[in-house]
């Protein structure tokens, strides 16, 4: 499984000036704007696994999701992206290996034999040459990183720090207070 955990940090000052004066408008904008964000984030997530042709049976794509997680204090929305394997279900999690790529090591044929018939569509002798090879390139030279969380969370940082979502939030903040 593959998190991403979104919330806002104040700076202790901003926060006392906040916590005594209007904070409880200041935060709606705050908690709508982390939720903006972790949307955001899966979507985009979804997006990468899709323009680098990471789909097959669209499971992984399926299991990224945006929630909210309940906390004390400040809103914290999570990003999880979970995959499932299709024959051995829920508890073979795939998603962590995707985005992280994986160390040489001997995959199962079962599921490998699963995925190559969804995406390629191949069946008896050619699926079996097809999946034994790549079963040799996995033991031999592990998995690639696709970084589809990573790569999409930092599109969205790089937009905070460009200071173009910062300045719409401050103007959220400035109409919710002036308006």
């Amino acid at each position: 499984m593959v998190v991403i955990k979104v919330r806002y940090e104040l700076h202790p000052h901003d926060a006392l000036a906040l916590r005594e004066t209007r904070a409880p408008r200041v935060r709606r904008v705050l908690e709508r704007r982390i939720r903006d964000a972790a949307v955001a984030l899966s979507g985009r997530a979804q997006r990468k696994l899709s323009e680098g042709n990471h789909i097959a049976s669209g499971a992984l794509w399926q299991s990224i999701h945006a929630h909210p997680e309940s906390t004390v204090g400040d809103p914290v929305w999570a990003v999880e992206a979970t995959g499932v394997d299709l024959v051995r279900g829920p508890m073979w999690q795939y998603a962590a290996p995707v985005e992280f790529g994986g160390r040489p090591h001997m995959p199962p044929f079962v599921p490998l034999a699963v995925w190559a018939n969804v995406k390629l569509g191949l069946r008896d002798r050619e699926l079996y040459r097809f999946v034994n090879a790549l079963r040799a390139k996995i033991r031999a030279q592990g998995t690639q990183p696709t970084h589809f969380m990573s790569d999409a969370f930092e599109e969205i940082a790089q937009e905070w720090e460009s200071g173009r979502l910062g300045r719409l939030v401050l103007q959220e903040i400035v109409d919710e207070l002036t308006g």
